[in-house]
C-alpha cells in the first residue's frame, strides 16, 4: 500500500504517511490490475524525485565553480591592469613555495627606474637614501679611495649590480606588498565597490613620468653625495688639472702620463689645513733598464685653489729640497 501524495509505502494499519503526512485513505481490495498501476505509480514518482535531486546538485556545483573571485582580487586587477595575469603568476609561485623571490627580469635590467614606472614611490626614495648612506659609510668610515681611473668605481659597480640582482629576485614581493597597501587604502576612500574600483585603476597602473622621477631622485642623490659626502676626487682633479708655473704648457696629469708607465692617484688625508694628494708610479731609470717606484706628495690650499709639490721619494728615499725637486720636474718635462 502507497501514500497517494508522495508515493511512500506505508502498512496496512497506517492512519498517516510517515513521510509526507498525508492521511491513508483506505480503499476496498484492489485487482492485480489496479495494484501494477499504483506500483508504476509509484516508481515513476520515485523517478521524478531522483531527477530533481540531480539537478540540484549539479546546479550547486556549477553555481561553485563559477565563483566570482573576491572584492581584493578585483582591485588588485585593477590596479596593477594589463600585467596583472603575469604578476599573479608570481605571486601564486611565491605562496606555494614560501619563498620571498619569483624574479623579475624587468627589476633587473631597470632597476630603481622600473620602481618609478611601477609608482613605488616610497620604496624608490628608501633605497635613494641606502645608497646615499652606503657613500657616506664608504667616505667616512672606511676612509674609501674613489678611483679616477674609470667612469664608475669599481665597489659602486659592485653595489650597483647586488642592487640588480636584489630586485630581480624580490621585485614581485614587494610590488605584492605595495599593491596590498595601496588597495587597503582606497578600499577607506569610498564605500561604493564600483566607485573604488575607478580610484584603483586611477591610482595603480604604470607611468612612464615615473622614470623621469626616478630620474630626479637619483640626480638629487647625485647631488647630495657631492655636497654632503664629498668622494674626494676633487682634491685629486684639482692636482691633476693644474700646472707648475715653469711649465704651463702640459698640465700636472698629461706630464706625468707621458713620463711615467704606470701610476695611480690617491687623497690621503684631510685632517689638516691642506688637502694631501700622493701619486704613485713606475718610472724608467737614466739608462732606461731598470723600473723605479716612484711617489711625489703634493699638498693643496683649497681656499687658494693652488698646489705645492713637497716631496718626491725614489726607491723608498726621500727628496724634499727645492734643488732636488726642480731637478725632478725638468726630467719629467723635458
Amino acid at each position: 500500500m502507497y501514500c497517494s501524495k508522495c508515493g511512500n509505502k506505508v502498512t496496512e494499519d497506517a492512519l498517516f504517511c510517515s513521510a509526507c503526512g498525508e492521511k491513508v485513505i483506505r480503499i476496498a481490495a484492489k485487482n492485480d490490475e489496479s495494484n501494477a498501476r499504483e506500483d508504476e505509480k509509484f516508481e515513476e514518482i520515485k523517478a521524478n524525485k531522483t531527477s530533481e535531486e540531480e539537478v540540484i546538485v549539479e546546479s550547486q556545483s556549477e553555481d561553485l565553480s563559477t565563483e566570482e573571485p573576491n572584492q581584493d582580487e578585483v582591485l588588485a586587477e585593477a590596479y596593477v591592469g594589463s600585467k596583472y595575469p603575469y604578476y599573479k603568476e608570481k605571486w601564486v609561485k611565491m605562496d606555494e613555495t614560501g619563498s620571498g623571490g619569483a624574479g623579475n627580469i624587468a627589476a633587473f635590467f631597470l632597476g630603481v627606474f622600473w620602481l618609478g614606472y611601477r609608482k613605488m614611490y616610497r620604496e624608490l626614495l628608501f633605497i635613494a637614501l641606502a645608497f646615499l648612506l652606503i657613500d657616506f659609510l664608504l667616505v667616512y668610515v672606511i676612509n674609501y679611495q674613489y678611483s679616477t681611473e674609470s667612469f664608475i668605481d669599481p665597489v659602486d659597480s659592485v653595489i650597483g649590480l647586488a642592487a640588480s640582482i636584489l630586485m630581480a629576485i624580490f621585485g614581485n614581493k614587494l610590488y605584492k606588498s605595495h599593491v596590498d597597501r595601496k588597495i587597503e587604502k582606497i578600499k577607506k576612500e569610498d564605500s561604493n565597490f564600483d566607485e573604488t574600483i575607478k580610484i584603483a585603476k586611477r591610482k595603480g597602473g604604470n607611468r612612464w613620468l615615473g622614470v623621469l622621477i626616478a630620474l630626479g631622485v637619483f640626480l638629487a642623490y647625485s647631488f647630495l653625495t657631492s655636497y654632503i659626502a664629498p668622494s674626494n676626487l676633487d682634491a685629486i682633479y684639482a692636482v691633476q688639472g693644474g700646472a707648475f708655473y715653469d711649465y704651463p704648457e702640459k698640465t700636472v696629469e698629461e706630464a706625468f702620463d707621458d713620463f711615467f708607465l704606470e701610476g695611480e692617484w690617491e687623497y690621503i688625508s684631510q685632517n689638516t689645513p691642506y688637502d694631501v694628494v700622493l701619486f704613485r708610479g713606475l718610472a724608467p731609470s737614466k739608462d732606461g733598464l731598470d723600473e723605479l717606484d716612484v711617489e711625489v706628495k703634493f699638498i693643496l690650499d683649497p681656499d687658494n685653489k693652488s698646489f705645492e709639490l713637497t716631496e718626491v721619494i725614489i726607491e723608498g728615499k726621500s727628496y724634499t729640497s727645492d734643488e732636488d725637486i726642480n731637478e725632478f720636474l725638468e726630467i719629467v718635462y723635458e
